[in-house]
């Protein structure tokens, strides 16, 4: 009795373990392709809705068209990585893991800033003063903004992260993939035949 894989087109066809560990995210509990879908349909929805509260309500006083011109721009760089994921194009991933990374910086610059603004004499502390006295009237309010500001950039900054080393393994994924010409409709059979 012997043992051989049979490929649906060619022998020669390379083997790819597409349930490889390196393509799991979540504590190893889902597929990055399943996590990936997952970050970008909830942000994709999130940016529709904001487009449709756009037109309900009207643009913001402040930024105008802009905002609607970035929830458009926003919609389709979260949009390119599921069509990457169905296209296998891993070049759709690259707008959104640029976008990740800049704000992982961006945010990351952030927090040191606001650390420092429990010093009296920091220079974000009076600015904190100035930008809102109507909730900066007193020492023991502007702690409070710079706690919910210090907090709120260590989620996103952590949130921000995590979505970038799980879009970034689904990108490394569809490279790989395309690199072998992988097909679902191809995977090699396990197959055990008997030789009398």
């Amino acid at each position: 009795m012997f043992i051989y894989f049979r490929y649906h087109q060619t022998m020669s066809e390379p083997y790819f373990d597409r349930l490889h560990p390196k393509y799991k995210c979540c504590c190893g509990l889902t597929h990055v392709e399943t996590g990936t879908k997952l970050i970008c349909g909830l942000a994709l929805a999130i940016y529709i809705i904001s487009i449709i509260l756009y037109f309900v309500n009207g643009p913001d006083p402040l930024v105008g068209r802009l905002e609607l011109i970035l929830d458009i721009i926003g919609a389709l760089m979260v949009a390119a990585p599921i069509v990457g994921i169905k296209e296998a194009k891993p070049q759709y991933f690259l707008p959104y893991l640029c976008f990740l990374g800049f704000n992982v910086c961006a945010v990351a610059i952030q927090i040191p800033f606001f650390v420092f603004a429990y010093n009296q004499n920091s220079t974000v502390r009076t600015w904190i003063k100035n930008a809102s006295p109507a909730m900066a009237h007193n020492e023991t309010a502007i702690n409070g903004i710079i706690t919910y500001n210090l907090i709120s950039c260590i989620v996103v900054f952590l949130l921000n992260a995590w979505f970038l080393e799980v879009i970034y393994k689904c990108y490394k994924y569809i490279k790989d993939k395309a690199a072998v010409g992988y097909n679902e409709l191809t995977i090699p059979q396990l197959i055990t035949s008997s030789v009398h």
